[in-house]
């Protein structure tokens, strides 16, 4: 019992409690922003050349939204302050899986 309790308090510390997201006005910015440069990346990528622009539309929607309720401002902070996107190379793999058509 002692062993399951220290446990579970060890992952309660893992846990990011500090996790902040976007208000409404940051989250419609990141938001649109992504969905525009997904588009435009999308649209530029020779693997794509004869999607309907509907699709990608579509796609870049999902992954737009799924990005912006994802990320967090402590994120944000931390790949600017480090450099390190590892963290946010995996949420937006994460993001592009789960927005496949």
């Amino acid at each position: 019992m002692k062993k399951l309790l220290i446990f579970s308090f060890l992952v309660m510390l893992s846990l990011d409690v500090t996790a902040t997201s976007l208000n409404n006005h940051d989250w419609n910015a990141y938001y649109s922003q992504t969905k525009s440069n997904c588009i435009s990346n999308q649209a530029n990528m020779s693997g794509n050349s004869g999607l309907p622009i509907g699709l990608l539309k579509s796609y870049c929607s999902c992954y737009a939204r799924y990005m912006a309720n994802s990320i967090t401002y402590e994120l944000i902070n931390y790949v600017q302050n480090t450099g390190d996107s590892s963290e946010l190379v995996l949420l937006a793999q994460d993001a592009g899986n789960s927005c496949a058509p």
